[in-house]
């Protein structure tokens, strides 16, 4: 079922199948700057962006259900909608 074409699935679920590949992915960019670029400032630019991205997960863990119901109340609103 999660690997059938966005046309038969629905948007959520290819967001669903691919959100973990792009968050692996993005994890593994610290390491390929740092190896294109082993300086000091490649590191402080790295643990910042590292910061950064933690600080956005974070802040989608504790916000991720109140965002989810304003978006199918937000959905609902529109079918609803004359």
């Amino acid at each position: 079922e999660l690997l059938v074409p966005p046309e038969f699935a629905g948007f959520s679920t290819a967001i669903r199948t691919l959100l973990p590949v792009a968050l692996s992915a993005a994890a593994a960019v610290p390491v390929l700057a740092l190896r294109a670029d082993p300086t000091a400032a490649t590191a402080s630019r790295v643990g910042v962006a590292a910061v950064l991205y933690v600080a956005a997960a974070i802040v989608w863990i504790r916000r991720r259900d109140a965002w989810g119901l304003a978006v199918r109340g937000f959905f609902a609103r529109g079918r609803a909608a004359p």
